[in-house]
């Protein structure tokens, strides 16, 4: 029987092909452009890579399991990504002060998808009349905070670490991966509708550059697939609703 030979380039160009189609649909779907949608399908796969790091590093995790990025109290958790929202804000409003080549309707509807962005974050996350989103998650679903022990009743998950009980028991979605995920969408996507990158924009890739690498890191050492996915999902929704409406 004769030998049926392969065209690498023929396949390549037919996965690129699907993958383009793929793209466009997507794009279509949420209403965003395929520049956006490239941005959410790369942290889309980071996701998956970081959690595939960790299954293939599960016979190490002894040895890993206390680097520094496990640590919550290491520099970079605490100065920058605890703090993420606020450097994201600081590093807009730099972008947005010295780019004085848009149009002002363009500036305005940036304030506009800026605020609204900003204020999924804070219904996630912080508050939703009373509990986070997050948090009313977790607890509906059983979750509870544990003090020496001893189960008690509190409002938030901040309010548990402040009192130094551990967040356990129920599906609790990944504010980590909600947080880097939302922020690096918010500035880049910023940078898209902008039409240029000037170097008023560099702080912008530098900071979008270390939410990448600890969105990596969460994905590596906290929160299971699922929790992850849902806070990605989260993510992803509240920016398509934003930029989908306000362009």
């Amino acid at each position: 029987m004769p030998e049926v030979k392969r065209d690498n380039g023929v396949i390549y160009r037919k996965n690129l092909d699907q993958l383009h189609r793929f793209v466009s649909w997507f794009a279509r779907t949420l209403h965003l452009s395929h520049e956006q949608v490239l941005i959410l399908l790369l942290n889309f796969v980071i996701l998956i890579l970081g959690h595939l790091t960790y299954l293939g590093t599960i016979p190490f995790r002894n040895s890993i399991s206390d680097n520094y990025f496990t640590q919550k109290r290491n520099l970079v958790n605490t100065l920058f990504v605890k703090k993420g929202w606020g450097w994201t804000i600081v590093v807009y409003v730099l972008t947005f002060l010295h780019n004085s080549k848009r149009q002002r309707k363009d500036l305005r509807q940036s304030l506009v998808r800026v605020s609204l962005v900003t204020a999924s974050w804070y219904l996630v996350t912080q508050w939703f009349f009373g509990m986070s989103i997050i948090d009313r998650i977790f607890t509906l679903s059983g979750g509870q905070c544990v003090v020496e022990e001893v189960s008690t009743l509190v409002s938030s998950s901040m309010h548990c670490r402040r009192i130094k009980g551990e967040w356990t028991g129920g599906f609790d979605p990944s504010g980590h991966v909600f947080l880097l995920n939302t922020s690096m969408c918010l500035l880049l996507f910023e940078i898209i509708y902008s039409g240029e990158l000037t170097r008023w924009d560099w702080p912008t890739v530098a900071l979008c550059g270390l939410w990448e690498w600890m969105f990596y890191m969460t994905c590596i050492h906290f929160h299971n697939l699922v929790e992850k996915l849902f806070g990605y999902a989260l993510s992803v929704g509240s920016i398509s609703i934003v930029y989908g409406l306000v362009t």
